[in-house]
């Protein structure tokens, strides 16, 4: 990336399963668009979220110690970062809660990926626009400045 592009978006996961957190830590990665941060529960998230700058926490709603549901209040009480929870439960209780939490957004598991980008740019759409996946840009130049086109 230089430093006229785009900047890379900072996500914090919120997960305890390690197999799920590497899933979507390279899924996100993967695209180049995203900075990925990893803790394993909500109290390493709280301390991580005070030490960096985060652009969004994606977070498991059932973590030992701090849940989402209280981590998700924490973050909210200071910041107003979005907050996306993500579940593998589907009784709408238990989205109602996540919602009271302070959640600005519900991802049921399995995740999918264009889902999950999909609301992450609903949420953070001034770093998404200029980027679009799957784009190359080919132009050919016999010196330095004389591309006036290209092909994409």
């Amino acid at each position: 990336m230089t430093s006229t592009g785009p900047r890379t978006i900072r996500i914090l996961i919120v997960e305890d399963s390690v197999d799920q957190a590497m899933f979507l830590r390279g899924m996100l990665e993967s695209t180049g668009w995203y900075d990925v941060d990893w803790a394993q529960d909500g109290a390493r998230a709280v301390q991580l979220f005070g030490e960096q700058e985060y652009d969004v926490v994606l977070t498991d709603l059932n973590l030992p110690g701090m849940d989402g549901f209280d981590l998700t209040r924490e973050i909210k009480r200071t910041s107003t970062v979005p907050v996306i929870a993500v579940t593998g439960y589907t009784h709408q209780s238990y989205f109602e809660s996540a919602y009271r939490a302070g959640a600005d957004a519900l991802v049921q598991k399995p995740v999918e990926r264009d889902e999950l980008v999909g609301r992450l740019r609903e949420f953070l759409p001034e770093l998404h626009p200029a980027r679009s996946e799957g784009v190359r840009v080919f132009a050919l130049e016999a010196l330095p400045g004389d591309a006036i086109g290209g092909c994409g």
